[in-house]
This record gives structure tokens, sequence and C-alpha cells, in this order.
């Protein structure tokens, strides 16, 4: 268990300083796309694309990072009804099967990814950026999130399983 969440831990991290550094280099190249085309009316013919990319890195690379510290958008108005022990039951059950999902997500865009290498597949734009370069975001964002699930699943099966103590 205390490699799991070391492991989680590091992975985490890892994504979130990612999303923060994709994050400001999206401003940056924004800004300066806003500067070029109000001093010189020209545009950079990039900010358009590669904020794109960052956009999706931002998104991929931060969910690990939101789900433990779980700031996800929860919908408890049926839920909060239910006893504690059924309410961990009930997340216990939605973790296994986002991890399944999750899983499935890395499987299936890693498959993709490596389809666009192997084809050399490109964007139709003038900087013809190979496309496995920007999606190889989704399947290690991906992978960062299933370790922080399953860590949180592991946690999850410990606090339900553990047998109450008596005073």
């Amino acid at each position: 268990m205390r490699f799991l969440r070391c492991l989680s831990d590091v992975l985490t991290s890892v994504g979130e300083n990612l999303a923060k550094l994709s994050f400001l280099f999206m401003v940056a190249l924004v800004t300066f796309d806003v500067l070029t085309r109000y001093l010189f009316n020209r545009s950079t013919m990039m900010a358009d694309e590669v904020g794109g990319y960052l956009l999706v890195a931002i998104t991929f690379f931060g969910a690990a990072f939101t789900l433990r510290r779980n700031m996800q958008i929860k919908v408890t108005v049926v839920t909060e009804r239910f006893s504690s022990r059924l309410r961990n039951g009930i997340a216990l059950v939605a973790d296994i099967i986002g991890l399944v999902f999750v899983l499935m997500v890395v499987w299936l865009s890693s498959r993709l990814v490596w389809g666009s290498f192997v084809t050399s597949s490109k964007s139709n734009t003038y900087m013809e950026t190979p496309m496995f370069i920007p999606g190889l975001v989704v399947p290690i964002g991906m992978g960062i999130l299933s370790m922080a699930i399953l860590y949180q699943i592991a946690c999850q099966c410990k606090d339900f399983f553990e047998a109450p103590k008596r005073n």
C-alpha cells in the first residue's frame, strides 16, 4: 500500500506540474499572439493549433490532481441520504467502474498513438505536427489517473472491509 501511495503521489505531482507548465505556456503563447496581431497586424499562425494541444494537456495531465484533491464535481442529492457505509460501497463500485473505463481509454488511445506514429500522420496545418506527439498526452494522462484511482480504490477497500472498532 505504501508503494502504491508513493507511486501515485509522484505520478500525480508530475501530472500536476505538466498541467501547470502547459497552462503557463498557453497563456504566454496566446499573449504573444495577441501582441503580434495588435502591434504588427500579423498572427503567429501557430497559437490556435498549439493552444488546442495545450488545452488537452492541461485537462489530461490535471485529471489525477483533481481526483486526489477531491475537487471533481459530484452530485450527491440521492446518496447523501444513505448510510456512510453504503455511500462508501457505492463510491468503491463507481471507482472500480471508472478504473475500467480509464484503462480502456489508455489502451485505445495508445493504439491510436501507435497508429499515428507508424503511419507518420501529421496535422494538416502549416506546422505539420506529427500527430503522435500531442496524442501521447491522452494515454499518459489517463495512465497517471489510473494510478490515482487504483490508490483510491485500495484506500476505500481498506476502509470498507476493515472490521468496525469497538470501544
